[in-house]
């Protein structure tokens, strides 16, 4: 069934967009035969210019041909030719183990070429689903309605990938391989400084490819473990990327994006928040994602503390995070 809503896409690229697009495919577990019941599709396009209104057009084609396809979620993800410049994680995953259906097969990159701030991008584009299950109420977290046990642990699972996968980028381990990383994690210097995260990291493994529900399974145990392994491992990048003993969330402010970057971040971050909400600030001097992330930080420090949460700076969190979506594409 999926395969022909991707075969008419294709068609669409091939009749109109053949001479503007290098590459196109599938990135990801389903590109790698490693999906699990719950895996997203991940497409993934690199287009020949930077052309931030063509990518727009292109969404919009992709929203129109996917329309009426059921059971999983597919998403299309953009890069422009500045990835070939300065790549990011999912550019390093489609050149090692994407599967090309259209264009050009790009040469594998070394890992050694993707800066490890990249690990600051991930943990947010993983953990913010676990985080999209909740809401605050008279300062506390709590889960919303209906969240069904398997699917808590799959967002919880995120979690835990991102710890893994940071882990490993920091030690330049990192593989596109959802099993390889799941034995190199065990040896990892930085996962061994996270207490008990090797064992919850192959109960969690366990999980995915193999649906085990792990015997000592609460909700409301694994939102404290979710948010403690969230801050140990920005505790861990703080140390090693800027020094830092605590998590001074000022040292972040030395990340910028390239000039096109810039342009590109604002314009879509402009676009989605007149589409979604205005419930935050546009923001032209500063990255979406660094103040995205600086109130992640935030609200995870306010949890493990035990402080009142408030549920504005959740809200604020999440409706930053789908806005600034494309930022992800572009830096």
């Amino acid at each position: 069934m999926l395969n022909k809503f991707i075969e008419k896409f294709i068609r669409l690229l091939n009749e109109k967009y053949q001479n503007r697009i290098r590459s196109f495919g599938i990135v990801g577990p389903y590109a790698r035969n490693q999906q699990t019941k719950f895996s997203d599709v991940d497409l993934y396009m690199i287009t020949k210019q930077i052309n931030p209104f063509f990518e727009w057009k292109i969404k919009k084609k992709f929203f129109e041909c996917f329309r009426d396809c059921k059971g999983r979620e597919v998403s299309l993800l953009i890069a422009s030719p500045t990835i070939f410049k300065k790549p990011d994680l999912m550019f390093f995953e489609y050149t090692n183990s994407g599967k090309v259906l259209f264009g050009e097969k790009i040469k594998p990159i070394p890992i050694e070429r993707i800066s490890r701030f990249e690990a600051f991008r991930n943990i947010i584009y993983r953990s913010c689903f676990f985080l999209e299950q909740f809401e605050v109420k008279n300062g506390k977290l709590q889960l919303k309605k209906n969240i069904k046990k398997e699917l808590f642990l799959y967002n919880y699972s995120k979690v835990i990938q991102c710890v893994e996968e940071v882990c490993l980028l920091l030690t330049k381990e990192y593989v596109a391989d959802n099993f390889k990383r799941s034995m190199l994690i065990k040896g990892n210097v930085f996962a061994k400084q996270i207490p008990n995260f090797i064992k919850e990291h192959q109960k969690i493994h366990l999980f995915k490819y193999e649906n085990l529900i792990p015997k000592d399974f609460s909700k409301e145990a694994y939102t404290r473990k979710a948010f403690f392994y969230l801050q140990r491992i920005y505790e861990i990048l703080f140390k090693e990327l800027f020094d830092c003993k605590n998590l001074d969330c000022r040292k972040f402010n030395k990340i910028k994006a390239p000039f096109p970057s810039y342009i590109g971040t604002r314009l879509f971050f402009t676009l989605n928040w007149l589409k979604r909400t205005k419930q935050i600030k546009v923001h032209l001097f500063s990255e979406p994602f660094v103040c995205l992330t600086k109130k992640f930080i935030q609200f995870v420090i306010d949890f493990n503390s035990g402080k009142s949460l408030k549920r504005e700076l959740l809200e604020e969190i999440l409706n930053y995070w789908k806005c600034a979506g494309w930022f992800y594409y572009y830096v």
